[in-house]
């Protein structure tokens, strides 16, 4: 629906990337990491949908100088909101995971994603 051809960076460009072949235009716009440490399992995504992108200026993304990130918003020249692109994440990662992923029968997020939703607009 937005139209970004996004790449997987591997090794130390673990996540997810716009023109990731091109080192000088190169951007990271999200990151699915899986972590086990103590026979405990870690998962976590992430996808720059709208954040203030000169916040990045104030550190070091993913602990590298020459990292640029990017969000949604900003690669389609529009102001998009989280209610706008979920429906999309979550059937994409259905499809990835290639797993049907239900919706509650009112037709709502689950709950599991409306509690994430929450926790992102406090």
């Amino acid at each position: 629906k937005f139209q970004l051809k996004c790449e997987i960076g591997e090794g130390k460009d673990a996540g997810v990337w716009l023109d990731y072949k091109d080192e000088e235009k190169r951007r990271k716009i999200g990151f699915m990491g899986l972590q086990f440490s103590h026979w405990v399992s870690m998962h976590g995504f992430s996808l720059n949908i709208e954040p203030d992108l000169e916040m990045f200026k104030k550190i070091i993304p993913c602990g590298r100088k020459d990292v640029k990130i990017s969000s949604v918003s900003e690669e389609v020249h529009q102001k998009i909101t989280i209610e706008q692109i979920l429906p999309s994440i979550i059937e994409n990662f259905g499809i990835v995971m290639n797993k049907e992923i239900e919706l509650e029968d009112n037709g709502k997020l689950p709950l599991n994603i409306l509690r994430l939703k929450k926790l992102i607009h406090q």
